[in-house]
């Protein structure tokens, strides 16, 4: 591995983590995460993410909209990055925002950025994650 490529993996790990902090600050805040299915809430939980996450399967996005705005709480959409979850993420999101619901993206969009050449779901993010720690960890 080339130093070049080293100090890559080493970038990406720590802003990676940075985003992590941020997201189980904003769990731990109240904001609701909405992921797609069991797997997506079990690496969550392994990153240390013990706030409310809900899964946006299974229930009528309608129903699910309106069981959100009566919570009156920040909605963080983390589907995954393939084309079922952009456009998930797209239609929950108009949804949303139509319904007065404070709705972020940004997270989805950072992490999606950091990680979509290597993996294409959130159910991978925490062995993605503890594979680069790894990585770095071994070079030092």
């Amino acid at each position: 591995m080339t130093p070049s490529s080293m100090y890559e993996i080493k970038r990406r790990y720590e802003l990676l983590e940075e985003l992590r902090k941020e997201l189980i600050k904003c769990s731990d805040e109240g904001d609701i995460i909405l992921v797609e299915g069991k797997r997506d809430v079990s690496s969550l939980r392994s990153l240390g993410i013990h706030g409310i996450i809900k899964k946006v399967t299974h229930i009528p996005l309608l129903d699910l909209s309106e069981k959100l705005r009566e919570m009156d709480r920040c909605v963080i959409i983390l589907t995954d990055w393939d084309r079922r979850g952009n456009m998930l993420a797209e239609k929950i999101s108009t949804d949303l925002e139509y319904m007065d619901v404070d709705v972020d993206t940004s997270i989805r969009n950072r992490f999606v950025s950091l990680v979509q050449k290597e993996i294409k779901d959130v159910e991978s993010l925490d062995r993605h994650m503890k594979k680069m720690k790894d990585t770095v960890l071994q070079q030092y």
